[in-house]
């Protein structure tokens, strides 16, 4: 547990040294540019697998299973999200490697349940990401936008090889089944809170130009900093134990409505 606190403390102060370096050497331009593919990016990967990954919680299924559900969803997420940007292909790879980790990572998730290792992977992955964005723009002179791009695929390889030599593919793959009234119920309340919860990201890419959507990534990302410093790790260890001592849909009704709840107000 004090695992899962300690490390995200160590990314987020990282990705915040990292962030203070780059904001002084790039231009609010530069910075929105690389937000909005980044936000599509997340956006696309969090609508794909975040039923998957609270579905596998309490399932008494083969985990690899969601994964296939994630990947599906992935390919109807991206054509809506990553395939309008100006340069989809970068962050469609990105989205590939991490989705082709993510029966390894379900595996650890619902089963074998170790925080640790997760916490572990985000972190190094996280440092990582941050120490290549720093060298690509000092050493090669790459711009900010381009950096990034390479960033994140490099943050999200560190993913896809760490989870599948923790936890390797096993064999044989499972049957496809249809998806049950339990999954759709999750997925509808997730895809409500989390539009909810994206919905100021969404608004200001439409309205706003580049420049102004860096200034706004800077200032929420930074702003945002303590409290998911605090309440991330609390919220995952909140979810991985309560998933094995209650039912499922009331854990997620309650997660539903306490998140619209403090998304509102």
């Amino acid at each position: 547990m004090s695992a899962s606190f300690i490390l995200p403390l160590v990314a987020r102060g990282s990705s915040f040294v990292a962030g203070q370096w780059l904001v002084s050497n790039t231009s609010p331009f530069q910075v929105g540019f690389a937000s909005v593919h980044d936000s599509a990016l997340d956006t696309a990967l969090l609508l794909a697998r975040d039923t998957s990954r609270v579905a596998s919680l309490s399932s008494k299924n083969n985990s690899s299973i969601y994964a296939y559900y994630s990947i599906i969803f992935f390919a109807l997420t991206s054509a809506v999200f990553i395939y309008p940007l100006d340069s989809p292909f970068q962050p469609f790879i990105a989205g590939c490697l991490e989705l082709a980790a993510e029966h390894a990572f379900l595996y650890n998730w619902s089963i074998s349940r170790r925080l640790d290792i997760k916490a572990f992977i985000d972190t190094y992955s996280t440092i990582f990401k941050s120490l290549v964005h720093i060298c690509l723009i000092k050493f090669l002179h790459y711009d900010y936008f381009h950096a990034a791009l390479i960033a994140r695929i490099v943050f999200s390889f560190c993913f896809f090889i760490s989870y599948t030599y923790v936890h390797p593919p096993s064999l044989p793959v499972p049957k496809i089944q249809f998806l049950d009234d339990t999954y759709i119920s999750i997925f509808v309340q997730l895809l409500f809170k989390n539009i909810l919860s994206r919905a100021d990201h969404i608004i200001i890419a439409r309205i706003l130009d580049l420049q102004s959507q860096g200034s706004y990534s800077f200032l929420t990302n930074y702003g945002a900093l303590i409290a998911r410093i605090i309440f991330s790790p609390i919220e995952e260890y909140t979810k991985v134990s309560t998933s094995s001592i209650a039912h499922l849909p009331v854990i997620i009704s309650f997660y539903f409505y306490l998140s619209i709840f403090i998304t509102i107000y």
